[in-house]
């Protein structure tokens, strides 16, 4: 088994917003994680890693349908790429897997990096995207050092020096009794990392080819190009700079190349897809 790692440290150069499961009213708090630091266990605020990956198979796919003049894709086409699809039951008498056409799917760099699930088959996603976690004193002992001034400052500071609150109103929709009236208007906030704030993430390729590895290439590109991470992005929130990556990676060139001449091929199977 082969595990290729690429490692990216972010810098955030406007707030971060990633809404965790817990609300409070109008506050909604950052996404966190328990992590044991020391006697203590604490809540980290992180970004999922499904929220990354996420991310980076959507740019993946609209690339994609982009390359191969796809300007409207189906329902199903989109459910399938950009979500990853569900598994359907069989018919009866007709549950036995289509090795094959499973082998067809495999033979797209990006669906086999993202997976997907297609009627009863399911292609597992050679792709493994670690959280995206704050560069903090509390995870020192849990992310990976690199030999850099930025790296020394960032290890230094608590999480909690990270973090701040933000506030918007929104305009309520409650008819007003006559027209000097003025509409209510409701305060909500939100917490979020502020700029600055330095976060790491992984990303393991399983046993990818040279093609795969070179598509993962290509995606890891759009993705820092896209800039943005998290929610709220539309305004204004969420946008980073990479200040560091490690590990090798080959060309985007190899996979862009192999698009060009087998997009006939994967046209057919993407229509495939969609019977």
């Amino acid at each position: 088994m082969r595990l290729d790692i690429v490692e990216l440290w972010l810098q955030l150069t406007s707030p971060l917003f990633h809404g965790g499961d817990e609300k409070t009213g109008t506050e909604h708090m950052f996404r966190r994680i328990k992590y044991v630091v020391g006697d203590e266990i604490i809540h980290v605020p992180y970004v999922s890693g499904n929220e990354v990956r996420g991310k980076m198979r959507r740019l993946a796919f609209w690339d994609l349908f982009k390359r191969l003049g796809i300007d409207d894709p189906s329902t199903k086409l989109r459910h399938t790429l950009l979500s990853g699809g569900v598994l359907e039951r069989a018919p009866s008498g007709e549950a036995i897997v289509d090795v094959e056409f499973k082998r067809k799917l495999r033979r797209v760099p990006l669906i086999s990096l993202f997976g997907c699930s297609v009627k009863n088959i399911v292609v597992e996603g050679k792709l493994q995207v670690s959280h995206c976690l704050p560069l903090c004193s509390e995870l020192k002992e849990y992310l990976p050092a690199v030999e850099a001034e930025w790296y020394g400052r960032a290890v230094k500071r608590s999480f909690y020096d990270y973090l701040d609150w933000t506030f918007h109103t929104r305009r309520g929709e409650e008819p007003r009794g006559r027209e000097d009236e003025q509409a209510v208007q409701m305060l909500y906030r939100f917490e979020i990392l502020i700029p600055g704030t330095i976060m790491y993430v992984r990303f393991g390729l399983l046993d990818c080819s040279e093609l795969e590895r070179s598509a993962f290439s290509h995606v890891l590109k759009l993705f820092v190009e896209s800039g943005t991470l998290g929610g709220r992005s539309s305004v204004g929130y969420g946008s980073f700079k990479v200040i560091a990556q490690r590990g090798e990676l080959p060309s985007p060139a190899t996979y862009l190349e192999w698009l060009e001449e087998n997009s006939e091929e994967v046209l057919g199977i993407l229509h495939e897809i969609e019977e």
